[in-house]
This record gives C-alpha cells, sequence and structure tokens, in this order.
C-alpha cells in the first residue's frame, strides 16, 4: 500500500535495494539530502558497502508511512559514477528509498546506528538519544498528570480522550458533579490537577486543556471564592494563577482578572515570579501586573 492507501506504483522491495548494494562500487554520505549539504563520509571500499548492507535490515509496514522531515544523514550508492538509488535516516526509526513510495522500517536500530559509529558519524545516534530522553520526560510528565486527575474523573477517563481533542467535558463534569457535589470542592480539585502539569502555560500536552477547560466552565466568582489562600496546596495555586493567567481565560473574560482581589494576586506573583521559564513569567507579569509593579519597585 501506499501512503495514502491506494496500491503503490513502486512498493518496498528489500531484495531489489540488496541487489543495488551488490553491485554499487562507491558510496557518499551526506548531512542531509539538500544540494550542497556536507560530505561527511565517502569510500569506494568494498567491506564499508558490505557492513552497510548487513546493518541495514528493514521491514514493510503494514500501511505506508512517510516521515514529514527530509531525513539525515542521506546516503547515496554509486556504480561507475552513475547514481543507484538516495537513502535518508529518518530518526534512527525508518528509512526513505528512492525506488520506493513508503518508507520502510528499520529492522534494528541499534545495528543501523552502529554502522554510522563505526565511520565516525554519531549525529544520527544522538538524535536517537535525544528522542528517548524526551519521550522519558513526556512519559513522566503523563504520570504526573495521570496521578493528579481527580478519582472520580479517572474513572470515566479511559476512552474518553482522542488524539485529535473530541472530550465530551460534560462526562466529566457529570462525574465531578457526582463526587463532589460543593462547587468549591470541584473547582479546588481542578485547580490541583491543573497545577500538576509539564510546567508551562503555552506549548503544553493537549491533554492538560481538559482540566484548564472545566474550570472555565464555571462563573469567575465562583473560580475565585473557591481559592482559599491559607489551605491551598502548591499544585492548586499553580493551577489557580496558570487559568488566570492564561491566555484563554483572558479572551473569554478580557475584563475578567480585574475581579481577582489584590491579595490573591500577590499569592499567584510572589509563587510564579522565581520561575525560569520566561514565556510564564511574562504572562504572569501582565496578568498580575499590579502585584509584580510592586515587587519588582
Amino acid at each position: 500500500m501506499s501512503v495514502d492507501g491506494t496500491e503503490a506504483k513502486n512498493p518496498i522491495d528489500p531484495e531489489q535495494l540488496v541487489q543495488l548494494m551488490e553491485t554499487a562500487d562507491r558510496l557518499v554520505v551526506r548531512e542531509s539530502p539538500e544540494e550542497e549539504s556536507s560530505i561527511l563520509f565517502e569510500s569506494n571500499n568494498r567491506a564499508d558497502l558490505e557492513a552497510l548492507a548487513r546493518c541495514l535490515g528493514i521491514e514493510i509496514p503494514e500501511e505506508g508511512i512517510h516521515c514529514m522531515c527530509s531525513g539525515s544523514p542521506a546516503i547515496y550508492l554509486y556504480r561507475d559514477e552513475e547514481e543507484l538509488v538516495e537513502l535518508t535516516n529518518h530518526h534512527g526509526f525508518s528509512l526513505r528509498c528512492s525506488l520506493w513510495d513508503s518508507d520502510a522500517i528499520i529492522a534494528n536500530t541499534e545495528k543501523w546506528l552502529s554502522w554510522f559509529d563505526v565511520h565516525g558519524m554519531d549525529g544520527p545516534r544522538r538524535e536517537v538519544e535525544a528522542l528517548q530522553v524526551q519521550e522519558a520526560e513526556q512519559h513522566r510528565n503523563w504520570e504526573k498528570w495521570a496521578g493528579a486527575m481527580p478519582a472520580c474523573i479517572s474513572e470515566v477517563w479511559n476512552g474518553m480522550i482522542e488524539q485529535c481533542g473530541g472530550t465530551d467535558f460534560s462526562i466529566l463534569r457529570n462525574a465531578l458533579e457526582a463526587a463532589l457535589p460543593a462547587k468549591e470542592d470541584q473547582i479546588r480539585s481542578l485547580f490541583g490537577w491543573y497545577g500538576s502539569g509539564a510546567g508551562p502555560w503555552s506549548g503544553f500536552p493537549s491533554y492538560e486543556n481538559t482540566a484548564g477547560e472545566l474550570l472555565l466552565g464555571y462563573e469567575i466568582s465562583e473560580l475565585i471564592g473557591a481559592f482559599d489562600i491559607a489551605s491551598a496546596t502548591p499544585e492548586m495555586t499553580e493551577g489557580a494563577a496558570r487559568l488566570f493567567g492564561g491566555f484563554e481565560f483572558f479572551r473569554r473574560h478580557p475584563e475578567g482578572i480585574h475581579l481577582v482581589p489584590r491579595e490573591i494576586k500577590a499569592v499567584f506573583w510572589a509563587f510564579v515570579k522565581d520561575t525560569p521559564d520566561e514565556d510564564k513569567l511574562g504572562r504572569a507579569q501582565r496578568a498580575f501586573a499590579e502585584a509584580a509593579e510592586q515587587d519588582l519597585q
């Protein structure tokens, strides 16, 4: 199959590539497939070509795939100065070949990366390692978020969230109201959840919008009344500050921030002011300007 689900004109054929590699007499590795990209490695040594063939096992995906990036590095195989094929590495996960419509899956990432390592190209491994660190952080952020989810919402959460949005907030709100009849308790629970995200107030994982959207369903007076300075946990304070300092609150209630008492704004500003996140700091300064200006004088 091709990437759009139709029958591919040029299906993945591993044997076709193997045969070309057997006849090639030179290889060139460039930083990318872009014109004039720098050459990282080149060789007419048969041993280098054979080593590449041994490390490059591929699998055919069930459905056609096409990575959105151009790939790096790019490998070119030649015979008598004629270019036989262009191959591009895509995050150590897939391989694009100029012979086929779909990208192929790299069967053994470690073997594939080792070929680059041996020939003095550490970029592919560094990229894969960076992606692994990023994925681990994303997993930790999700675990933290899921752990802070109100128990009543957790009970109905599975299957609720679609990849591209589509959350039925009425189901979540009904579950919250059934478990916590008092609006103050509902809001405080949501403040704590909203304050348990990855950290940023913009550019955060989309699933974090769930708590924010539920909070925006309350009246401003109810939100303010539910925030108790004396008993608020750090997560509640973070969540409340994030809500009142966020873009969506301002968009829906352009004058709403002026209803927040000065003493509460001072608590929010004191909580946020030492963040190294410049975007978050800027949002807090704009939202809690009175407290920020007094503190910065």
